[in-house]
């Protein structure tokens, strides 16, 4: 389908599912399929990107902040629920624990993503994801 008419067809929400599929599939390539959380190797179906702040509760800037999410197994995402505590302990170990309230500031934002905003993003994340497969 050409560029014009998805811009024209596809509703917001289609966009942000799009993004969110190339995004998704970045990062668990960023973090070679192994589960920030438990440290398990994931693969297929069981591969996740899992938020730190839950997709559910952060604006946009928050949700597609790739210090916000990482590789996670089903186990961690899905019957953890995230697998809060050692996420946690992760992120602090990585990003130091400044990266909460760095977090608060940044999901006060409010920020709208228009149709064009969406595709440039795909576009430029199509092109990180291929430069990880390289």
């Amino acid at each position: 389908m050409k560029l014009e008419t998805k811009l024209a067809k596809w509703p917001l929400t289609k966009w942000k599912k799009e993004f969110w599929k190339v995004f998704s599939e970045y990062i668990k390539k960023r973090d070679k399929n192994i589960c920030f959380t438990c440290g398990a190797q994931v693969e297929g179906v069981n591969s996740h990107a899992g938020h730190y702040r839950t997709g559910a509760t952060c604006k946009l800037p928050l949700y597609f902040d790739e210090r916000n999410v990482h590789c996670q197994c089903f186990n961690c995402n899905i019957n953890l629920s995230g697998n809060w505590y050692p996420y946690q302990a992760r992120m602090h170990a990585k990003y130091g624990k400044e990266i909460d309230a760095e977090f608060d500031v940044l999901n006060q934002k409010v920020v709208q993503y228009d149709k064009m905003t969406y595709w440039n993003l795909i576009q430029d994340y199509e092109k990180k994801l291929k430069a990880l497969q390289v």
